[in-house]
C-alpha cells in the first residue's frame, strides 16, 4: 500500500480541480498539497491548443529538472498531438496521472510507450 492509493479512479473533467473532479493539473496539485505539502500555482488556461504550451513554456522557471524519477516528482511529457500532460512519480517506477474519459485517475509505469515516446523530463518546483 502506497500514498497513490487513495488518489486512484478520482474521475476526469477538463479544467476539474476537485474536489469532485480532475484534470491532470488539479490532480497534480491535489497530491502535492495533501501528500508533499507543497503548494502549485493555480493555472486557469484552456485544454486545447497552443495555450496549454504557453503555460507550460511560461513557468518553467518555477521548476527545476531532476535527473531521476522518485515519489513526488513531477514527470512532464507530451501526449499524441504534442499536448503537454503532467503527473506525479510514484518511487521511480509509476507516475499517476489522470486518462481522459471515464477511467480517471490510474498509475502508469514511467516505461510505458505513452511516457517513454512523449518524455520530457522529471521536475520539481524551486
Amino acid at each position: 500500500m502506497t500514498w497513490s492509493d487513495a488518489y486512484i479512479g478520482l474521475p476526469f473533467e477538463d479544467g476539474g480541480n476537485g474536489p469532485e473532479r480532475y484534470d491532470c493539473w488539479g490532480l497534480t496539485r491535489k497530491v502535492m498539497r495533501e501528500v508533499f505539502d507543497t503548494e502549485l500555482l493555480d493555472h486557469q488556461y484552456s485544454l486545447e491548443g497552443r495555450e496549454r504550451d504557453a503555460v507550460v513554456e511560461d513557468n518553467r522557471p518555477l521548476y527545476h529538472r531532476v535527473n531521476e524519477a522518485a515519489d513526488g516528482v513531477l514527470v512532464l511529457y507530451y501526449l499524441s498531438g504534442r499536448r503537454p500532460h503532467i503527473g506525479v512519480c510514484v518511487g521511480n517506477t509509476h507516475v499517476l496521472h489522470m486518462m481522459r474519459g471515464s477511467t480517471g485517475s490510474v498509475l502508469l509505469p514511467l516505461t510505458s510507450p505513452m511516457v517513454r515516446n512523449g518524455f520530457d523530463g522529471f521536475y520539481l518546483p524551486n
